[in-house]
């Protein structure tokens, strides 16, 4: 790590983008994967996510279904597992369905993926206003990091 640049670990959600949860991101710490976000001179770290997008496609496994949610140009894979209810209870989205998820990052042979604890519909509106907040957020904290130095 850059001595310039402070490490924030988030204990919660972290507000992400698809397209930010990439290999270049990631940092494996035993057997736990954290997303590392940079902006300014903080490195966020988190490993639960919280993030929006379109639903691209979807893929039902034995016992487990992956959605790729995509938004601009970057995509994730979301796992729901049988065991977890959520596929119950919000059933099988259809293309291009607007959602917002939480979880937790995890990976499998290489490809990250988002291990969902919550998933729900959102508006488009709402994918607009979740890129607004994630940049207010970020600016708030590098403004509260560079003041208290």
């Amino acid at each position: 790590m850059d001595s310039n640049n402070r490490e924030l670990p988030i204990d919660g959600y972290l507000r992400v983008l698809p397209g930010e949860i990439t290999e270049e991101n990631m940092v494996r710490e035993g057997p736990l994967n954290f997303l590392v976000i940079k902006t300014g001179r903080i490195l966020l770290k988190s490993r639960r996510l919280c993030t929006v997008g379109t639903v691209s496609s979807v893929y039902s496994g034995k016992h487990f279904t992956d959605i790729v949610l995509s938004l601009d140009n970057g995509q994730i894979t979301v796992r729901l597992w049988e065991s977890s209810g959520l596929l119950a209870q919000l059933g099988e989205p259809a293309e291009n369905t607007p959602l917002l998820v939480l979880g937790v990052l995890k990976e499998y042979r290489g490809q990250a993926y988002i291990s969902a604890t919550l998933m729900r519909k959102v508006t488009q509106e709402y994918l607009a206003a979740f890129k607004r907040k994630l940049k207010s957020d970020r600016l708030i904290l590098e403004d509260m990091i560079n003041n208290n130095r």
